[in-house]
């Protein structure tokens, strides 16, 4: 059996699994499937506590990023939520990236602690509404 140097540099191009998550049987969906869900969240919230929340007090939890390279567009973040996953803008990529490449920001995630909730805005140029996301500390 060859045996091999440990060398730093090369064990950064290994690949290794970086989150605790199962996604075999994870489906798609859009943040306006998100956008939608926190919607109802926040009625059922105010029905059944007379609290009243805003779409974006419901936060989902991240269990995973990643960057899908194989789509018919640009590299885009993909994150896995408690049971599914969820496309993200093309324009979050650099901000995914640095967080795979954060060992605190991969501990936190994977340890529950990172989460999103979805804003919705009306894109003026095209006159269309689009969804995005902000990252909540859990």
């Amino acid at each position: 059996m060859a045996t091999f140097k440990k060398f730093s540099v090369a064990k950064r191009y290994n690949r290794e699994k970086l989150f605790n998550i199962d996604t075999a049987d994870f489906e798609y969906y859009s943040l306006e499937d998100l956008y939608d869900m926190a919607t109802d969240a926040a009625d059922e919230a105010k029905a059944t506590t007379g609290k009243d929340l805003d779409v974006e007090d419901i936060p989902f939890t991240v269990y995973g990023i990643y960057i899908n390279t194989r789509g018919n567009f640009d590299p885009a973040p993909v994150l896995a939520l408690e049971d599914r996953y969820v496309n993200l803008p093309a324009h979050m990529t650099p901000v995914c990236e640095d967080m795979l490449r954060d060992a605190e920001a991969v501990k936190a995630i994977n340890e529950g602690h990172v989460g999103i909730t979805v804003y919705q805005y009306q894109q003026r140029r095209f006159n269309k509404t689009c969804y995005n996301v902000r990252w909540v500390d859990l």
